[in-house]
């Protein structure tokens, strides 16, 4: 290799990174709620019209006016993109007085919509776009909905997100003898339910997500889908890990502890720190080294936060949501207040969607829902009650199309239409053999086919139990022992430890295991995560394993007595028997003890220290790391590639090395 630059410190190719998003579609298909930014009615209400439910009827005209704004859409969207668009509104009361016999029903209720102007005026001669379902009042029924999802109302979204992204919708009715009423953003029902609110739900098509935006673990289970995998492939498989300590920096001169469970964002981790009654928030780079804090008020951390794709963070405390954004240092965005009436339910984390939205469970009193909120935090779902008896509900997970949300609760396996909340299923999990437990893993969701994976676990017998479902039936399930929280490969198998074995099962098909390992009498007391090749990793009470997704090891289960290395003091903490992992795109995987003062950074190693890159090995989104140096050879870096480079000594490029226009690359050393 000729003429060689060493770079040892980190380096990002600028303008790569800025323009680097991947052009191709990959598949992916996601959904987005919007709530009205503006309303206009003439109902009257002695609160005043903004308090008014939407008023609509022809004799005299009555007309409502909801404008959605489009730029919450991610940018560059091709109208291609768009799927579908869904507007839907609830009525509250609907009035029909056919002429002539009045028991004949007469026609039914007809809701139609046109486009309107930006100050909620009509427009001339508008054509009609929304043609909504319609309703009578001989079958009217409480919370009555009026869907539309015609090829209309979707020309009309990707017109206006074209344009100045506000869309600005006339609702009204040709129905003669119509007065109807209809919810809104003030008045949705007693007691008050936001599902009731109108909304437009988008179905799109993103870009691919870029390199530091998939280079993260936002969440409990890393992603909505709760998978449990990084999509970052390692180049080489680790042979074997070293543990280092990595204390929570001081503030003024005091130690702290963490609450919960730090996260990985845009290749950063962060995590809140519990000074007595203080609480702030750490940004650490790719090593653990502090890159800044900031103050976030008092409180008790009741979850693990999450953050979201445009980089908010959420934290949850006794009495209210708050967002803070990690792109402004940790600026405070938003609140929503529980009241003294709710609280977080017991056995749920919070859940992000791909859209930003947040999903939680809420107690309140003896009843739990289900919540949905915007990423502003405003809500927009409650779902339930769910009894007494039904308390324990696990936290929530997204379907990949963002579409449905699902949760496992004594009665069974929970389905929720997002578009449509009062579509709500509830599947019995279990038989006459098999009977559920009263403690819920997360579910995950799989790739395809509305296909769900729920297990749960016994908390007095060391029983557990794993099923595969659609929302109508059982396709799989396996009883045995305690099972750990599972993972879903990227190959579409769920990998879980029961009966002493390393298990491995299609998500979507009949049947017994397809992989099995029983050659060591396993257990665990973490949950089990994967890197993008599906090689497996979880913690037994002071061991470290590794596996293959054929079931074959990685490498000998590595004791903690092998030594841990302190970063900068001599403190004897060591990972508990239980923790959480998670993987950094770089392999590493990351944990803490519960109110621990110390993060513990589990280190991949390799057979052979330096690596020497050419163009055969360069891989669609691939992380190359080397213990020593790391040489890249001529190679070209093509439109739509996501690499990592990192070496601990240094990297060097020969001559010939070119990124083209489109390509991502991170090149990091110093670890």
């Amino acid at each position: 290799m000729k003429r060689k630059q060493w770079i040892f410190w980190l380096l990002a190719l600028a303008g790569v990174l800025a323009g680097g998003a991947a052009t191709a579609q990959d598949g992916l298909q996601r959904t987005m709620t919007l709530l009205p930014t503006q309303e206009k009615t003439d109902a009257i209400s002695s609160k005043g019209g903004d308090a008014a439910p939407l008023w609509i009827q022809n004799n005299p005209v009555r007309d409502v006016f909801l404008q959605f704004d489009l730029s919450r859409l991610p940018p560059g969207l091709k109208e291609s993109d768009f799927v579908r668009c869904t507007l839907r509104i609830v009525a509250k009361e609907l009035q029909y007085k056919p002429a002539g016999n009045p028991d004949s029903g007469g026609p039914l209720v007809l809701v139609k919509g046109q486009l309107a102007n930006d100050d909620l005026t009509p427009v001339k001669d508008a054509p009609e776009i929304v043609s909504l379902s319609t309703l009578s009042a001989a079958e009217s029924k409480k919370n009555d909905v009026a869907l539309s999802a015609g090829a209309g109302l979707l020309k009309a979204v990707t017109s206006e997100y074209a344009g100045d992204k506000k869309l600005t919708l006339r609702l009204r009715t040709i129905s003669s003898k119509a007065s109807s009423l209809f919810y809104s953003s003030h008045d949705t029902g007693s007691p008050r339910n936001p599902s009731n609110i109108p909304r437009l739900v988008i179905e799109y098509k993103p870009e691919p997500p870029g390199l530091l935006e998939s280079a993260g673990w936002t969440q409990h289970q890393q992603n909505p889908e709760h998978t449990g995998r990084s999509p970052w492939i390692p180049f080489r498989a680790p042979t074997t890990f070293r543990l280092v300590r990595i204390p929570l920096p001081e503030v003024d001169g005091k130690t702290g502890s963490i609450a919960d469970y730090p996260l990985i964002y845009r290749g950063n981790l962060y995590l809140l720190g519990k000074f007595e009654e203080q609480k702030v928030l750490f940004c650490l780079d790719f090593k653990g080294a502090e890159r800044w804090r900031s103050s976030i008020g008092k409180g008790t951390v009741e979850r693990s936060p999450v953050i979201s794709a445009n980089g908010v963070l959420y934290v949850v405390t006794e009495d209210r949501i708050a967002a803070y954004d990690l792109n402004q240092l940790g600026k405070h965005l938003h609140e929503y207040d529980l009241g003294e009436d709710r609280k977080l339910a017991p056995f749920t984390d919070l859940t992000l969607g791909h859209d930003g939205s947040l999903f939680l469970a809420l107690a309140e009193k003896d009843l739990s829902h289900v919540h949905g909120l915007t990423p502003s935090l405003r809500p927009f779902l409650k779902a339930g009650p769910f009894g007494s008896g039904q308390e324990k509900i696990s936290t929530i997970t997204v379907s990949p199309d963002g579409r449905r949300i699902f949760a496992q609760i004594p009665a069974g396996a929970v389905a929720i239409d997002v578009a449509n909340p009062s579509d709500q299923r509830t599947v019995p999990l279990g038989d006459q053999k098999d009977r559920p437990w009263e403690y819920h893993h997360v579910p995950l969701a799989g790739p395809a086919g509305s296909v769900m994976v729920f297990s749960d676990f016994s908390g007095s017998d060391n029983r557990g139990n794993i099923w595969g479902y659609t929302t109508d039936r059982r396709i799989w399930s396996a009883a045995g022992t305690l099972l750990p929280q599972p993972v879903l490969g990227s190959n579409g198998y769920v990998y879980s430890i029961q009966d002493n074995c390393l298990q491995g099962h299609r998500y979507d098909r009949m049947g017994g295991a397809d992989v099995t390992s029983c050659e060591d009498k396993l257990k665990t007391t973490s949950n089990l995560v994967a890197d993008g090749a599906d090689h497996l990793y979880f913690w037994d009470n002071g061991y470290l394993h590794g596996y293959r997704s054929d079931g074959k090891r990685l490498f000998e289960r590595i004791p903690l007595s092998a030594g841990i290395k302190e970063r900068s003091d001599e403190s004897t903490e060591r990972p508990e028997q239980f923790i959480r992992l998670m993987v950094g795109p770089d392999g590493t995987l990351w944990a803490n003890n519960k109110n621990g003062g110390a993060l513990f950074a589990f280190k991949p190693g390799y057979a052979e220290a330096n690596v020497t890159l050419r163009q055969e090995d360069i891989k669609p989104r691939t992380v190359y790391r080397a213990e020593g140096t790391l040489s890249v050879g001529g190679v070209t870096l093509e439109a739509g590639s996501q690499s990592i480079f990192q070496a601990r000594d240094g990297i060097g490029f020969a001559r010939g090395f070119t990124v083209r226009s489109g390509a991502s690359l991170a090149a990091r050393t110093g670890f």
